[in-house]
């Protein structure tokens, strides 16, 4: 029953119990008060009740729902961790890489490459900083001051990386001439040619630059340089210090 009807209740028992003696309205009255009463709020917890157990299902099922959602992201996260044991090809963790590019390889091997472990860095740069004089043929150039070494596999006082960590590595010089003169150099792995970067020798009035890339294939113990051949001018060549020789390691493997 609603306050409203409540109120007209009271008013009219209030009215009529001026015909009424003064303890029987009394009794009548106090005795319905709490029938309206008790009726009320049993209809109103009631429907109370019927609200918040709605709502409590329906936190029951999204609570459900966020159990299945943590259950599979652990899940998950087991299997980064450890590798799916219903796997037989990844039970070591590591993923079998084959049919390389003959580009990329001397020849046609297969390579495990292990994923549980961090790839080790190897990469370097360095610079020319004073001016190279006479050049004969074949000759190192030495990058002598060492901007960045990751592995310590490129020694300036040679000019030659020395790989410590097999897989398919990035190298890449640039060169800047004297005006007016020509250069070829020669990436060089265990002294075979497999890049190349020249400059030429047009009068231009300026020195000229050149850049190149080569991209190699290294074992232990593989070295790579850069040399001169018999293409190139006499005397000052190079001009510093805008010339420098890098190299990184793509991606290692192990035979």
């Amino acid at each position: 029953m609603s306050l409203q009807l409540l109120f007209v209740t009271l008013c009219f028992l209030s009215v009529s119990g001026n015909s009424l003696s003064a303890d029987v309205g009394q009794t009548i009255t106090a005795q319905y008060i709490n029938e309206l009463v008790e009726e009320y709020m049993a209809n109103h917890l009631s429907a109370l009740e019927a609200k918040y157990q709605s709502k409590f299902e329906s936190l029951d099922k999204e609570n459900a729902l966020l159990k299945s959602g943590l259950i599979s992201l652990k899940s998950a996260i087991e299997v980064l961790n450890h590798g799916d044991p219903s796997d037989e090809g990844d039970r070591n963790d590591t993923k079998m890489i084959t049919n390389r590019p003959s580009l990329l390889s001397d020849d046609t091997r297969s390579y495990r490459v292990s994923t549980s472990n961090v790839q080790p860095q190897v990469a370097f740069q360095a610079v020319l900083d004073h001016t190279i004089g006479i050049l004969g043929d074949y000759k190192t150039i030495k990058f002598n001051r060492i901007d960045l070494s990751l592995g310590n596999d490129y020694n300036a006082n040679t000019g030659v990386f020395t790989c410590s960590v097999p897989g398919l590595y990035v190298f890449h010089t640039n060169i800047v001439n004297i005006k007016g003169k020509s250069l070829e150099l020669d990436f060089l792995k265990n002294g075979n040619l497999f890049g190349r970067a020249y400059i030429g020798d047009e009068d231009t009035g300026r020195s000229e630059s050149a850049s190149s890339t080569a991209i190699v294939q290294l074992a232990v113990s593989d070295t790579v340089w850069l040399s001169t051949n018999t293409n190139h001018d006499s005397g000052d060549l190079l001009y510093p210090p805008y010339c420098y020789f890098s190299g990184y390691l793509l991606y290692p493997y192990i035979v």
